[in-house]
């Protein structure tokens, strides 16, 4: 089975997947190759159907997987069972039948947006010292993703603009705001988020769990994270702008659809609209 993953692996990459894509679609794959009793390829439908609708073994007792994840899971099933029946497919590695086919599609659940509050982000420009502040900066004024700040490269930013590295490899720029050029404009030719020794760039994972840790540091766990950062420039822009359109392009949304999941709905304008209605009938 090992070769069979290793095959749609290097498939991956001649279609052009951005490593990111490729490392979490792999990992899922193996994970699943591990958990079922005879493994992947051997699989029947039900059978992988009890492995998405329970723990996995490895993850000791821990909460069953939810929606999302399940629904993220079932699409990377079924694009690997797919292409491993394809005619294109080797025969020395091709299967006779697709068991994940059968699988039901699951609707990834519906999140509300969960910006993080201005007088958080007060605290956090505060307290969480450079270089860590920059990366904070850069998701709540910037809207960046921790794989675009772990991209990010000094000769990247002006005083005009931030040009990003997306996700899917996809390009795009954004303004800069002024408190973000402060923060980047005197640091040194190179990545923006390095290691302790000031020359080796830190992966995606990494700025993730390491600003997420400064959060925490500065006000507490749970409170906010690097990715509410993200939602918190969104609503913002699109509170200053009422053109969601605008919002999908600064986030780098391919879908406008998502780019609403990101803005929380404006408390003031809510009241304002209750208020308008005519106190008489």
């Amino acid at each position: 089975m090992t070769d069979l993953i290793n095959d749609y692996e290097r498939h991956l990459r001649r279609l052009d997947r951005s490593p990111n894509t490729i490392k979490f679609y792999i990992r899922v794959l193996r994970q699943a190759d591990q958990d079922l009793p005879c493994g992947l390829a051997s699989a029947n439908t039900e059978e992988l159907e009890d492995w998405l609708f329970t723990p996995s073994p490895h993850r000791r007792g821990g909460p069953r997987r939810g929606k999302t994840t399940r629904s993220h899971y079932v699409r990377i099933l079924k694009g690997w069972g797919k292409w491993s029946v394809d005619p294109k497919t080797p025969e020395r590695i091709r299967r006779n039948f697709d068991a994940t086919a059968d699988l039901p599609d699951i609707k990834p659940a519906k999140t509300k947006p969960r910006p993080t509050r201005e007088e958080i982000l007060a605290t956090l420009t505060r307290q969480v010292p450079a270089p860590w502040l920059a990366w904070i900066l850069l998701g709540a004024y910037g809207g960046l993703r921790c794989c675009e700040i772990s991209r990010l490269d000094r000769s990247d930013v002006t005083e005009d603009r931030i040009w990003l590295h997306g996700k899917g490899d996809k390009e795009r720029y954004v303004p800069t705001h002024p408190l973000i050029w402060e923060a980047i404009k005197e640091l040194p030719a190179g990545p923006v988020a390095v290691d302790r020794d000031g020359v080796t760039r830190l992966t995606e994972d990494q700025v993730s769990h390491r600003g997420n840790h400064q959060i925490r540091r500065a006000v507490g766990a749970g409170i906010t994270s690097m990715h509410k950062l993200r939602h918190r420039f969104a609503t913002r822009a699109f509170d200053a702008t009422q053109d969601v359109f605008a919002v999908q392009e600064l986030v780098g949304h391919a879908d406008a659809n998502m780019t609403r999941r990101y803005v929380e709905v404006n408390r003031d304008r809510m009241q304002a609209a209750v208020a308008s209605l005519p106190v008489a009938v």
